[in-house]
């Protein structure tokens, strides 16, 4: 039995005819580029909807780090929890961000401090800070980065 064998380039069968490819036409090579690029766009909207909503995943609760109670707060999914928060005067409060994202504790109202701001807080990702509530009132609180984030806390004597 005879092998194929390439001569100046031509594979051969054992028969001598020559084996006939056709060549790629350029329909053929647009087709291929046109598959692998919607593979790889399906890949990556099949990544980015993995995660559900379109905003950071919130941080789980550190391991012996209660996730919310009396002067607790909570800064996750882009929100304050809870949204409405009573405290006695002399409180302090700590909130956590649970984020991957930066955010402030500000006292104003979407996302503008008021004139003379009790206080004015900047959080990094995955930080705590502490707000002291002195005095009776209702604060509003904001972030500045993030407009719609916005908590009232109430303060009684």
């Amino acid at each position: 039995m005879r092998r194929a064998r390439k001569v100046n380039g031509d594979r051969r069968r054992p028969s001598g005819r020559r084996f006939v490819y056709p060549a790629p036409t350029r329909s053929s090579r647009l087709l291929g580029r046109t598959a692998a690029s919607l593979l790889l766009f399906v890949a990556v909207v099949a990544t980015a909807c993995a995660g559900g909503s379109g905003s950071p995943s919130p941080m789980p609760s550190p391991p012996g780090e209660p996730a919310a109670g009396p002067g607790m707060v909570e800064v996750a999914g882009f929100k304050f929890v809870p949204e409405a928060l009573t405290v006695k005067a002399g409180t302090t409060v700590r909130y956590v961000n649970r984020d991957r994202a930066a955010h402030t504790v500000t006292h104003g109202r979407d996302g503008e401090p008021v004139p003379n701001a009790a206080f004015d807080l900047e959080q990094e990702k995955e930080a705590t800070v502490e707000v002291d509530f002195a005095t009776t009132g209702v604060f509003p609180v904001t972030c500045r980065f993030h407009p719609t984030m916005n908590q009232t806390v109430t303060v009684t004597p």
